[in-house]
């Protein structure tokens, strides 16, 4: 079925794909340390406790159009979000040149990615290293 569609078509719906997982991705590295839940409530501003609203998270795009600030509070958001979002994104868009030539690899990365970002983010100052 891949080989009727339009390659254009393919990778932007595998980079679209990739920049929503990788907005999850996102959630699952701010919550899962806290041990919080990866569905609700809806996303807020760390700084602010104020409710993102949808069009204000977009993956990338709300990012560079918010100039990295909350639109509430205008506290910097870090560049680790656009940047997981990418990443991810480029993962998927890859996978569609070379679907079978690294099975699994993208499962493993977006795990590795979610982790070590996940471990990175809940460490404090003097704490061991990871």
């Amino acid at each position: 079925m891949s080989a009727d569609l339009p390659l254009s078509f393919l990778l932007t719906f595998a980079g679209l794909i990739g920049l929503i997982v990788g907005s999850y991705l996102n959630v699952v590295i701010h919550r899962l340390p806290l041990e919080q839940s990866t569905i609700r409530p809806a996303s807020r501003c760390p700084s602010c406790d104020a409710r993102i609203r949808p069009w204000d998270n977009l993956p990338v795009v709300s990012w560079i159009l918010l100039r990295g600030r909350c639109r509430d509070c205008g506290t910097a958001i870090s560049m680790r979000y656009p940047l997981v979002e990418a990443i991810t994104a480029v993962l998927f868009v890859v996978n569609v040149f070379v679907p079978d030539a690294f099975p699994f690899v993208d499962e493993i990365l977006l795990g590795l990615i979610a982790v070590v970002l996940g471990r990175l983010k809940r460490k404090k100052p003097g704490d061991r290293p990871v």
